[in-house]
């Protein structure tokens, strides 16, 4: 093998690691925001959980303090 084709091989060697490590910095960018967009979607979604159980609970505690009150005005509920 010449000294040329030597230097060609380890220069097309190192084109093609250089392009292997491109695409995988790009397919891992990919990665990283498929991934970060599920944890948006994730937080949006948990928040959405939260607002519905705050709901809940303020709807809950307004029947509760209706009955207090429906019981007070009865005078069946003493001050």
């Amino acid at each position: 093998m010449s000294e040329r084709s030597v230097d060609q091989s380890i220069i097309g060697n190192r084109q093609q690691q250089r392009r292997q490590l491109a695409q995988g910095n790009y397919d891992n960018s990919l990665g990283q925001e498929q991934c970060q967009q599920q944890n948006r979607s994730f937080g949006q979604q948990s928040n959405r959980q939260v607002g519905s159980m705050m709901g809940d609970i303020d709807s809950y505690e307004t029947r509760e303090d209706q009955k207090f009150a429906n019981l007070h005005r009865a005078g069946e509920w003493p001050d």
